[in-house]
């Protein structure tokens, strides 16, 4: 697993430290991954810069997108039971 962020590297790093995160936090200071998957919000953060729409892929062996999780709004997260569910299911049909 792995997350990406727009913060500044040395920043994911302190939140992985802080929180102790099992995975790490890749940097996307430029958005660019961000963009690619559709998920810049223009003038979206309360300071009227641009931000992230929160969102969870689950990406296959050979790269095909198996589950995605787009949120309506910043607040919305998934519970993550939710996301072990999907899981459990996708492992579960897997040949």
């Amino acid at each position: 697993m792995i997350a990406v962020s727009v913060d500044a590297p040395s920043e994911s790093r302190d939140v992985v430290e802080r929180l102790d995160l099992p995975f790490d936090i890749l940097s996307d200071v430029d958005a660019a991954v961000v963009r690619q998957f559709g998920l810049l919000h223009a003038g979206g953060n309360p300071h009227g810069g641009d931000t992230t729409v929160p969102a969870m892929f689950l990406i296959g062996r050979e790269g095909e997108v198996l589950w995605r999780r787009i949120a309506q709004r910043i607040q919305d997260r998934p519970d993550p039971r939710e996301i072990l569910d999907v899981i459990e299911r996708l492992t579960a049909a897997a040949p």
